[in-house]
């Protein structure tokens, strides 16, 4: 609530202890800081006094206190080789990123030549998953009315990701009965893995979900209700809507993160 308005608090305290912050008119004259001539909040001030009011009436869990609770995490890494395809495309970018990189050693980039570098990297990054997600707009029409897809098929997309998943997928939902986030950057990367794997759940009588932006919020609740309590509902197909507030450790037991994120926290 700090990172609202102050006076916020006052209702979120009242289910609790109705005095624990009497009298509540103080809040905002008392702990608030205001821009000098103007009349909107800029900040905090005498929050060890707030601190001292409010800590008898909260729970904080801190990571320390419940990591000895949680189950030890195994992180398997599994290699995937580039298809030539993949590797050309790939490689090609390679001088135009040198020579910003270049730039950025002598003066700061300007914000196309920043735009430029972003981009040029996320084109990597996209080919790394294959081609058939660089290609999406030109690839899925074709094939997205296959409704079981052959290895042959698999293997002409230059997407090997795609047959890794489909087989970790029949390894640990299938065979071992256990539930499974899929992350990725990219919704139509999701749809590809979708594609590739639905056959191989639907022979077993099972079925994935969605949880990302092109859903509505009452959609994607449904879904996360489903993941946990629905048994043939073994896998669910996350992008970055889902990276922050989920809480999943009950539903499911392993995720697989279809490319690692550049920023070390959001992984």
């Amino acid at each position: 609530p700090m990172a609202n308005r102050l006076e916020e608090l006052a209702p979120l305290f009242d289910c609790i202890q109705d005095v624990a912050l009497e009298p509540k008119w103080r809040l905002v004259p008392f702990h608030a800081v205001h821009a000098e001539g103007k009349t909107e909040v800029s900040g905090a001030r005498n929050l060890d006094t707030l601190r001292l009011r409010l800590g008898p009436r909260m729970l904080r869990r801190r990571r320390a206190e419940i990591l000895r609770d949680l189950p030890p995490r195994t992180d398997t890494t599994v290699p995937v080789e580039l298809t030539e395809a993949q590797r050309i495309e790939h490689d090609a970018l390679l001088q135009p990123i040198a020579r910003l990189a270049a730039i950025a050693r002598s003066r700061p980039l300007t914000q196309a030549e920043f735009l430029r570098l972003m981009s040029l990297l996320t084109t990597q990054r996209i080919a790394a998953n294959g081609i058939a997600l660089l290609d999406f707009t030109k690839v899925w029409p074709a094939i997205s009315s296959v409704a079981r897809p052959d290895e042959a098929l698999l293997r002409s997309l230059c997407s090997p990701k795609l047959l890794e998943l489909r087989e970790i997928v029949r390894q640990i939902a299938v065979g071992q009965a256990r539930k499974i986030v899929v992350f990725s950057q990219w919704v139509r990367m999701l749809r590809l893995a979708h594609w590739a794997v639905a056959d191989a759940l639907g022979d077993a009588g099972l079925r994935a979900v969605f949880f990302t932006g092109e859903e509505g919020a009452k959609r994607r609740t449904q879904n996360l209700v489903e993941l946990h309590d629905d048994p043939a509902v073994r896998v669910l197909f996350a992008s970055d809507a889902g990276g922050v507030g989920l809480n999943l450790q009950r539903a499911a037991s392993a995720c697989v993160n279809l490319e690692s994120p550049w920023n070390p926290a959001v992984l």
